[in-house]
């Protein structure tokens, strides 16, 4: 049972004893999976992938003169929902312990008339051909089982030595990560159509997802969205298809995320975490970074020992770059950033550090304290690695927000932010990303508990056809560059989604007078904010290129005389009661410069008059943005800067040439610095370009305006004489 191996992985097991034992085995690792678990995953293979074969290996070798050639793993697939602790299990583990067989098969063999019912002792068999041949097939499913329980615990304590309290055990890139698909496999992760390497998607992309090179084309057909019959369905990934007929790629249990729902339930050190979140010492996601820290230096001993050997030991993220590194991003606001991050980790640190202690002091195996060091690593794991999950009451998260857009208001989905070991490894594509994943809690499962029964399930998108080895890539969303760099380590050259951040800067509270705080309580009223984010093309509804108008209606705040300011708070008044007067509404629309000019000669002496105001307020706010984008660039480009775009161009067009997997940390460091100030750049530049070419659009038509009102006057003099 789930629960039981769970307990068990934390309850009883002896410290782990270093050395290639003589005869027995010596006990697994404290959190390493008991025997019974190993022979239990082993059986559930060969049951997927032999089954038919070994269940003739039973049947056709209850009497052979051998004793008992099926073996344990033949005896599982004929008792498929056995529990762990059922007789035949136990009995074949005794036997095929005390084994002293040469061939892995002939160990396995042993346990034959306990598994099968017992007439394995020596009932007697001709021993004719077809005898010996289901007993090598039934041999053969049985290596199967002796091969995945000899790396059992003399492979934890080969591969998870222990070095100066964190692991490094210097194993092979292969073994680490042969090792990290058992530990999956054993609790609970289908992973059989994927497999983990080294990725391809870029620069210091770590390890990736890629399907499996044995998989076969019908086993993917079945992971492809295909037609549905219901036409009516509206769920899945278009019209006519649905997500019941689709098989996922891979398929993660929710109790394998690393929440904090999960880790204040640990058997060991929940406690100890839930004390830190209800005295306020950390968050949910700083008590996530509690717990790798704790489980890092833990080593050998900690039940994520094989995940976390594969993660990486430093990151190529700002907070972690040297003083020569840092200038890099001179004039961005990154630089600024990492700065102040750090500022609040040290913070975090001094406040977490003494439970911290108190939580490693009762752990065995632990040589040394932890650092701020280690808080930074955990840091950098969370942000790069951890999903927000969308859990609903029951069935699929998509399904659920597809119905009801305010599931979590109305308490049909809780929200959990975590990471999930395995599927932690996909990589993010921008463009075309290969697959997406959602949770999903089995029908009839809706309650409290349905955290412990939902999965995280990989599926493909709509149009993928990945074939074996293919690496399987997700979205991260639609993240800028700024974004990607702080938390990943890496910006992506031309980003779709890249942006231009601009904030409008204020005098300190303490220095605002009675019309600032007009302007500010304006600001708020109308739900206006204070920071934008300028997009990389950004267009009108005409589609010509445009600044946004959230952007010019703040900066119409500042400009606006206090005549103009009260006046305006006024008309927010009226509208929330209710009692709106003529124009009220319109003094809030956005200016559409292009149809004040289209019509401009049709207009009466007092719309030319309230048109050339509207004008006049939105003159004063692109010629605030002309300011604050003048002011942009030059932080950038100019003597405090990182040189001009077009130094950046040169730069990346000499990086092309050079062989990526062969660049240090610096150098990758630098070359994601050099594609996000470029990017920065080029956008700063376009934005400014675009805000004058407005700013003169608006001067002339302004002019027009003039001339044309002077016109109407004289005409209107005219008549009257």
């Amino acid at each position: 049972h789930p629960e039981a191996r769970h307990q068990l992985a934390h309850e009883g097991a002896p410290a782990p004893t270093h050395g290639a034992p003589k005869r027995r085995p010596t006990p697994p690792p404290v959190g390493a999976p008991a025997r019974h678990e190993r022979v239990d995953m082993a059986c559930r293979w060969s049951r997927r992938d032999s089954q038919a074969v070994l269940r003739s290996g039973v049947l056709l070798l209850r009497g052979s003169p051998w004793p008992g050639a099926a073996g344990a793993a033949a005896g599982a697939c004929a008792s498929e929902s056995a529990p762990p602790s059922a007789p035949w299990l136990q009995r074949a583990a005794r036997i095929s312990r005390s084994a002293r067989f040469v061939h892995s098969s002939a160990a396995v063999a042993a346990g034959v008339a306990a598994a099968g019912g017992g007439s394995g002792d020596g009932a007697g068999g001709a021993g004719t051909w077809w005898l010996v041949s289901a007993g090598a097939a039934a041999g053969f499913g049985g290596a199967l089982l002796a091969s995945e329980w000899a790396r059992g615990p003399v492979a934890c304590e080969a591969q998870h030595a222990k070095h100066d309290g964190t692991l490094g055990d210097g194993s092979d890139e292969v073994t680490r990560l042969d090792r990290l698909r058992t530990w999956l496999q054993m609790r609970g992760a289908d992973i059989g159509l994927v497999a983990l390497a080294p990725s391809k998607a870029g620069i210091g992309a770590g390890y990736g997802m890629f399907v499996a090179s044995d998989a076969s084309a019908r086993q993917l057909k079945r992971c492809k969205l295909r037609a549905s019959k219901r036409w009516w369905w509206p769920f899945g990934g278009g019209a006519g298809s649905s997500l019941a007929s689709q098989a996922p790629l891979a398929q993660f249990p929710m109790k394998l995320a690393l929440t904090a729902h999960n880790i204040v339930h640990d058997p060991s050190l929940g406690r100890g975490y839930a004390w830190m979140l209800e005295h306020g010492v950390a968050d949910e996601r700083t008590v996530v970074m509690a717990y790798l820290i704790v489980e890092r230096l833990k080593g050998a001993s900690s039940s994520l020992a094989p995940w976390i050997s594969t993660l990486p030991q430093t990151f190529d993220t700002p907070m972690l770059y040297n003083k020569d590194e840092l200038s890099e991003l001179a004039g961005t606001p990154l630089a600024g950033a990492a700065r102040t991050v750090s500022g609040r980790l040290q913070q975090q640190w001094a406040r977490m550090r003494p439970a911290l202690s108190s939580l490693l002091s009762s752990q065995s195996g632990v040589t040394r304290e932890a650092t701020f060091d280690d808080l930074v690593w955990a840091h950098n794991v969370f942000w790069s690695r951890a999903h927000s999950l969308p859990v609903p009451r029951s069935g699929a998260a998509s399904s659920t927000l597809a119905n009801d857009p305010h599931a979590v208001e109305n308490a049909k989905l809780d929200v959990h932010e975590g990471i999930v070991p395995g599927l932690d490894f996909c990589n993010h594509h921008e463009r075309m990303p290969t697959c997406w994943w959602e949770v999903v809690t089995p029908a009839g499962d809706a309650g409290v508990n349905n955290n412990d029964n939902a999965v995280i399930q990989l599926r493909l998108h709509p149009g993928a056809a990945p074939v074996p080895g293919s690496e399987l890539c997700i979205s991260y969303g639609e993240k800028p560059n700024e974004e990607l760099l702080m938390l990943f380590g890496f910006a992506v050259h031309d980003n779709p989604h890249d942006c231009l951040m601009l904030h409008v800067p204020l005098p300190p509270s303490s220095a605002w007078d009675e019309v600032m705080h007009a302007r500010v309580a304006l600001i708020r009223e109308c739900n206006l904010e204070l920071q934008f984010f300028l997009p990389s093309h950004s267009r009108s509804k005409s589609g010509r290129p445009c600044l946004p108008d959230s952007l010019l209606q703040t900066l119409e705040v500042f400009v606006l005389t206090p005549a103009e300011l009260a006046h305006r708070l006024e008309v927010v008044q009226r509208l929330q009661h209710g009692e709106p007067a003529d124009g009220d509404a319109e003094l809030f629309q956005p200016v559409d410069v292009q149809a004040i000019k289209q019509s401009s000669r049709s207009m009466t002496a007092k719309t030319l008059a309230d048109a050339s105001m509207r004008l006049g307020v939105r003159l004063g706010a692109l010629a605030a943005a002309v300011k604050m984008l003048e002011a942009r660039v030059q932080d950038q480009e100019g003597e405090h800067g990182s040189g001009t775009m077009e130094q950046d161009k040169e730069l990346l067009r000499d990086m092309q040439n050079m062989d990526t997997t062969q660049m240090s940390t610096s150098q990758r460091r630098r070359h994601a610095c050099v594609v996000y100030r470029y990017e920065q750049k080029r956008i700063a530049r376009e934005y400014l370009k675009m805000a004058r070419s407005e700013l003169q659009d608006v001067l002339s038509l302004l002019n027009e305006l003039g001339e044309q009102s002077k016109k109407a006057v004289a005409a209107a003099d005219t008549r009257a004489k």
